[in-house]
């Protein structure tokens, strides 16, 4: 019956917190409803208040906050227009009465958020009875990097606790304005100094297939996390598993990214890497922070229905298996939301002109348009075989309307390369993967 009560009064406390959300979404919660979708119009009352969040427990005067924040905009009285806007916020952040503590309800203290003005600027800080994402980020990460030794398994369940909380880079929707990337970057990195340690422990103990879904989630999160380490381990992880192909198609779509990206090469390593991939003999060890240990690729063998095409480095296109295309889409969809250039999607479809379902010649045309889309399309362009007539292209930097001369040139090629078979091809463009 104690124990009901005080579970009772946990659930109580915690409905009483105001939840900020900053990483991957910003969202400000309290007892199960988005204050942020409270009242229409109130973007620069939102906006005010993420960057006093992102500033707090400092000062700031109201002239650099309206020229931080509106710079185009001309103030002839920046403090009185600070005020009206911080009286609005506290009007629409008031919960209960909870602003600066004045609270009507006396049962609980139900106090969150500090905002004052004195010396001549304005003070933001949160109260004991507010949680924000970050600094429970934070927090974690700490504690699982001080028990990483001591006690590896709570260490490990602190990780995990502390990368669930990264859902992506702080405040994504002012991804272009300046004031909030040093804080960006600084939870970034306090998020790959967290992942790599985990993958680190995951490595140690030869947990590949652990290490393998750990980076794919986190190349969901941060596509463009320009951070060698983490595309060792994940190329590390697919080879043994045996899935070679997959490691060598993620090389040529990283390759394509670096330069399309950051205008720059890999780093040796991962090009050593992958070289030794290639020949399937020799060893590379992974140095880092974290390890100093390695693996033999010498024996290695690769598994059935795993198959390793173009490896000839003169080629264009990669091809890959139809799991690991899935994978390439889905990050190429993430990049989009930041570049602004959807992936280009085209689907190609082997039509037979007689009835002819001989599997021999169904083999025979498949590895001949396979070799023409290999060999046709640039370097970071991903082919799989969809099902066994269809083929499925994704265009990489490229704009949706070059994909009709795309598909004009190979079936050109294809036509000419295959006309024994009476079969021709044809191809639409796609906005999203088949089902």
């Amino acid at each position: 019956m104690e124990g009901e009560v005080l579970l009772e009064q946990e659930k109580t406390k915690e409905s009483n917190y105001l939840k900020i959300y900053t990483l991957g979404d910003f969202r400000v919660e309290y007892q199960g409803n988005c204050l942020a979708n409270v009242r229409k119009n109130s973007n620069k009352l939102w906006e005010l208040f993420k960057y006093l969040l992102t500033n707090r427990n400092k000062r700031l005067p109201p002239e650099k906050i309206v020229d931080t924040l509106w710079p185009e905009q001309d103030y002839a009285d920046p403090k009185t227009a600070v005020h009206s806007l911080v009286y609005r916020l506290r009007k629409l952040l008031d919960i209960n009465g909870s602003i600066n503590g004045k609270n009507d309800n006396n049962a609980v203290n139900n106090s969150h958020i500090n905002l004052d003005y004195s010396q001549e600027g304005y003070l933001f800080r949160l109260n004991q009875h507010s949680w924000l994402d970050v600094d429970e980020f934070i927090t974690l990460s700490i504690k699982a990097t001080k028990l990483c030794y001591s006690n590896p398994e709570t260490a490990k369940q602190l990780y995990r606790e502390a990368l669930s909380l990264y859902k992506g880079a702080y405040l994504p929707e002012y991804y272009h304005k300046y004031w909030p990337m040093p804080a960006r970057y600084y939870y970034r990195r306090i998020y790959m100094k967290t992942l790599t340690e985990y993958l680190a422990m995951l490595r140690d103990e030869s947990n590949f297939s652990e290490v393998s879904k750990v980076c794919e989630q986190a190349l969901l999160i941060e596509p463009f996390l320009e951070e060698e380490q983490l595309h060792l381990y994940f190329m590390e992880s697919l080879v043994q598993e045996g899935k070679l192909g997959e490691a060598l198609s993620y090389y040529e779509y990283i390759n394509t990214m670096y330069k399309q990206e950051f205008e720059s090469s890999l780093p040796t390593k991962l090009q050593n890497f992958y070289k030794e991939i290639k020949n399937g003999n020799g060893s590379e060890y992974i140095k880092g922070e974290a390890q100093n240990n390695y693996f033999d690729l010498k024996g290695l063998k690769v598994k059935k229905g795993v198959q390793i095409k173009n490896t000839n480095e003169s080629q264009g296109g990669f091809y890959c298996n139809k799991d690991f295309f899935i994978k390439l889409y889905k990050l190429e969809k993430l990049r989009s939301e930041r570049t602004e250039k959807p992936p280009v999607l085209v689907d190609l479809t082997v039509v037979e002109i007689e009835n002819d379902n001989d599997l021999s010649s169904i083999e025979k045309y498949s590895a001949k348009i396979e070799e023409v889309l290999v060999t046709n399309l640039r370097k970071g362009d991903a082919i799989c075989r969809w099902s066994d007539k269809r083929f499925l292209v994704l265009l990489s930097n490229t704009k949706a309307e070059n994909a009709y001369n795309f598909i004009k040139r190979i079936q050109t090629e294809f036509n000419c390369e295959c006309y024994e078979y009476n079969v021709s091809l044809v191809g639409i463009p796609l906005t999203k993967l088949p089902e």
